[in-house]
């Protein structure tokens, strides 16, 4: 739920069409993430959801939303150039319908490819991605670096930025 602060009385039909039609367009709610390593392939960290085994929490979902988690994956050498699975993802949520009665599952998965093809690297490359990642290491790093000094540990904190 959101909360508002209304300054007149005269608002309070405007916040009130507001609340029910964000209420109206979620389709789910409850929503978790999970992804599993698949083919020998390890899903080794969500970033922001510590706890693998748990899933990420995405709560609410609204129709055409988009939600984007960045994971890491240890992937075994491929020798194959055909896209191979390396992890599932699976959904689990519970419908506005059901009115918490069942859970429902819907399951996709990841694949990657192999190329030797320079263009089709460089063109299939997403800057989004790379940023987001590099923002969600950065944040690990400093969360590390904090604790570290906190404990007044500052060679362990040196010896971290040098890595």
């Amino acid at each position: 739920g959101n909360y508002f602060y209304i300054h007149g009385a005269n608002l309070i039909p405007k916040f009130v069409n507001a609340a029910l039609n964000e209420a109206l367009n979620i389709m789910c709610y409850n929503t978790i993430c999970h992804i599993v390593g698949k083919n020998g392939n390890a899903v080794s960290k969500i970033y922001d959801h510590d706890d693998l085994e748990v899933g990420a929490s995405l709560g609410e979902l609204s129709h055409n939303d988009t939600r984007a988690l960045v994971v890491e994956i240890e992937c075994k050498p491929v020798e194959q150039v055909e896209n191979q699975i390396i992890a599932e993802l699976v959904l689990e949520y519970t419908t506005v319908e059901s009115q918490g009665k069942d859970r429902k599952q819907e399951k996709k998965t990841i694949e990657v490819g192999c190329t030797e093809d320079a263009w089709q690297v460089k063109n299939s490359r997403r800057d989004e991605v790379l940023v987001a990642t590099v923002i969600k290491q950065t944040g690990v790093l400093d969360q590390e670096l904090g604790r570290l000094l906190d404990k007044k540990q500052c060679d362990k904190a040196l010896e971290v930025v040098q890595k």
